[in-house]
Formats: C-alpha cells, sequence, structure tokens
C-alpha cells in the first residue's frame, strides 16, 4: 500500500533518475517507495496497475478521536536494526536508497553569439553635450541677437514717403537680426548648477566664437547676484552692474530649481528685482535653463526669455519666442 505522499509518479522519476528499466529495478524501487509490498518472493506483490483506485491519489484514514477528558496514546518509535547491506536484520524492512551520482550537464549551444565583453582599459564614453552640436550656433544666434532696421532698404516705406512730399532724412531699412550690440553672460556656480559646469563651459566658449570675443563679457556668481559678480570663478567679487544700454545678457542658471536648500539660494523675489533691474537698463534677459519647460516656474515665464537648454530644442523655436 502506498504511503499519503508518494504515488506513481516518483517510481518513474526515480526510474528515470536510475537510467535502468529492467523488472527487477522496477520492483525494487517500487518497494522502497512502498508503492508494493514487499513480499520476499512469495509472488503475493500489488502491481501498480492493480492497485485499488488507481485513478486518484489516495487519502490517508482520519485518525481515531479520543474520547474526552483521555488522551490519544503516543505509539513508540524503535529504529529496526540493519545490516550491512541497507536492510534490517528481518529482511523484511526497505532498503536504503543509494544517492544517484549526476554528472555534469553539457554546455548550451546559443544560436545568437554573445556579446563582447566591454573593455575596462578603453577609454571613457564622449560626454553628450546639452544642445546637439550642429544647431548650437545658430540657436545661439537666435538668443543673441537683436531685430534692428539694419537689413535692405524698405522700398515701398520710401516711396510712401516721397510720394507725401516729405524728405528722406534716412533710408527706412528692413529689420533684421544683429549681434552688434554684444552679450554680457552671467554663469551660476552654485551648488545647483554643479552638474553642468562643463556644458556652462562649452556653452560660453560657443557664444564667443558666435559673437566675437571682444563683444561677449563673462561673469560668474553662486546661486544669485546678491553676492556680486566677477570675471572668475573664485576671488573678490564686486556688486553687478547692468551692461549699457542695448545689451543682450544672458543667464546660465537654474533659478534655485536644483540643488539642496541653503540659506544663500536665491529667491522669487530677488530673480524679479534682478530682472526689473536689467529691463529698466534696456538690457533685455534670456535665461538659458537645464530643466524641461513643465518644471519651469510660472513667475519666471511672465517675466523673462527663456530658453529650454535641451537636445530637443530648436532653432524655430528659439526664434519664436525669443524675438
Amino acid at each position: 500500500m502506498t504511503s499519503p505522499g508518494i504515488w506513481l509518479g516518483d517510481v518513474a522519476r526515480a526510474l528515470a533518475a536510475l537510467g535502468d528499466h529492467d523488472p527487477e529495478t522496477l520492483r525494487a524501487v517500487s518497494e522502497l517507495l512502498g508503492v508494493t509490498k514487499n513480499t520476499s518472493g512469495t509472488g503475493d506483490e500489488i502491481r501498480p496497475s492493480e492497485a485499488p483506485d488507481a485513478g486518484r491519489r489516495p487519502q490517508p484514514p482520519a485518525p481515531a478521536r479520543p474520547d474526552i477528558g483521555q488522551t490519544a496514546p503516543v505509539p513508540a518509535f524503535h529504529a529496526p536494526a540493519t545490516t550491512a547491506g541497507g536492510q534490517d536484520a528481518a529482511g523484511t524492512g526497505p532498503r536504503l536508497l543509494v544517492p544517484v551520482v549526476r554528472a555534469s550537464r553539457p554546455p548550451v549551444r546559443w544560436t545568437v553569439p554573445a556579446l563582447r565583453a566591454a573593455s575596462r582599459s578603453g577609454p571613457p564614453p564622449l560626454r553628450q553635450p546639452l544642445l546637439a552640436p550642429r544647431s548650437a550656433p545658430a540657436i545661439v544666434q537666435a538668443a543673441v541677437s537683436r531685430w534692428e532696421p539694419d537689413g535692405d532698404v524698405d522700398i515701398p516705406r520710401a516711396v510712401d514717403r516721397l510720394a507725401k512730399g516729405l524728405p528722406l532724412n534716412t533710408l527706412p531699412r528692413r529689420p533684421a537680426p544683429t549681434l552688434r550690440f554684444g552679450v554680457q553672460v552671467l554663469v551660476d556656480r552654485g551648488l545647483g548648477m554643479q552638474p553642468f559646469h562643463r556644458d556652462q563651459d562649452d556653452l560660453v566658449a560657443r557664444i564667443r566664437g558666435t559673437v566675437g570675443q571682444d563683444t561677449t563679457e563673462v561673469l560668474y556668481f553662486e546661486d544669485s547676484l546678491v553676492g556680486g559678480a566677477g570675471p572668475a570663478d573664485h576671488g573678490a567679487w564686486q556688486p553687478y552692474v547692468p551692461p549699457v544700454p542695448g545689451t543682450r545678457v544672458l543667464l546660465l542658471t537654474d533659478l534655485g530649481l536644483g540643488g539642496p536648500a541653503h540659506s544663500w539660494q536665491g529667491g522669487r523675489a530677488e530673480w524679479e528685482r534682478l530682472f526689473e533691474r536689467l529691463t529698466r537698463a534696456r538690457c533685455a534677459p534670456v535665461v538659458f535653463l537645464p530643466y524641461p519647460r513643465h518644471r519651469w516656474p510660472s513667475w519666471a515665464t511672465d517675466r523673462v526669455r527663456m530658453v529650454p537648454w535641451d537636445r530637443r530644442t530648436t532653432v524655430g523655436w528659439v526664434r519664436m519666442h525669443n524675438g
């Protein structure tokens, strides 16, 4: 009679592990697992196909319920004496199983070749700037330039003035973008901009190459211009003074969005006072912000022109929003 936790599937798995399917092995495995009785050659064994209720797994008998107030007796366990071959001294008990030695599995042959191992001694990957290299010069030019009547002669306006009998003291010209007013670059070296220091240096070099070395002024500050600004990262900075009227002012800052909070971090009131001061000095400010547009503060978008410092920024977008 089979044990409650052993069934015919266990016999099949044991035979598959042994790799031997002769009748003697089947009989021995069945006896060890308790599927058939150890008849000791009496011919009274029960085959798996003849076992009662072969189609379902037998259930263990329900234990007898002791009477109320009495304690159920606990059967004593006596380990049978075994011989050297693993069988008990009486010759009727189960034999001990011999561990099966499993050989190592053959290596798997993959149909797709494996990736090449990365070399740790090679050079690090190239750093990608925030602005696309191909469109960066055009983006800088669109952000810095101002529209002034420096283009071709406006023939319709000149003819209309002459038709009215008015003198032409100066030739009317069409508006065109120009860089002749120069640019002042304010570079924020605060805690929030530490991950973008190399991008700031690249953009400053790009501005100097586009506008010109002589017409580009670069000043550095930390978090807020209240603490002053200067031409170097460190040193004695002076109180900030706006440039001459007409100069475009570019701010490479995060407006306090990044980095840990600290006491000297610039707030909304300080930035709004700076924007108002630059507007009164006729120096239109433009902010390059290294954060997506959905994180821009609404109070800043209403007061100053802003450019998304991102590889997806296009020249058309800058010209449309910084005209």
